[in-house]
């Protein structure tokens, strides 16, 4: 009898957690470009969100199979792209990207590609647009995953088939390799 108390205390908790986990929310826009190309690896167009406030407005960041999509939606009732950047590699062999920001630019890198680079936007000029000022292969070529440490200026990318690396991003248009 104890035990079955125990059981039945057991599963009591555990039905309780789950209903506590059941997510809330309301979908309150949606963005979809049907002219861009699926992945051929799963069938995606979209591989990365990021979320950046820059001169007041809120933006998502959508890394797709052709590139970065800057999309307005401090009104999030009105979604609106108001600019696109091309990627160094895209088309269909493109899975994944990854974005970072820090004092006013946003890094980006892709996983996929032999002309995979690091990017960085100026996004000082949004919403009027997002300014490519830096699209080069030297010091990453591909990346699956960037982090930025704000506190140290210090970039830190997860390189594909290849060594770990830090960039020191203090100033944040001339990336230098620290390890």
């Amino acid at each position: 009898m104890k035990i079955n108390t125990i059981l039945f205390l057991f599963l009591a908790c555990l039905a309780i957690n789950l209903v506590a986990q059941v997510p809330q929310g309301k979908l309150l826009s949606t963005w979809n470009d049907n002219s861009l190309p699926s992945s051929s690896a799963h069938d995606n167009r979209y591989n990365e969100v990021w979320g950046v406030v820059q001169n007041g407005r809120e933006y998502a960041i959508i890394g797709t199979t052709w590139g970065t999509h800057f999309i307005d939606v401090t009104d999030p009732n009105n979604a609106v792209e108001v600019d696109r950047v091309k990627g160094a590699t895209v088309g269909p062999s493109v899975v994944h990207r990854d974005y970072h920001d820090y004092n006013g630019y946003l890094y980006a890198v892709c996983d996929e590609g032999s002309a995979s680079t690091l990017q960085i936007f100026d996004l000082s000029s949004l919403p009027d647009s997002a300014t490519l000022v830096y699209d080069s292969f030297e010091l990453i070529r591909r990346s699956h995953n960037i982090f930025i440490d704000t506190t140290t200026a210090l970039l830190y990318g997860a390189i594909s088939y290849g060594p770990f690396i830090v960039l020191d991003i203090s100033e944040p248009t001339n990336p230098k390799k620290v390890a």
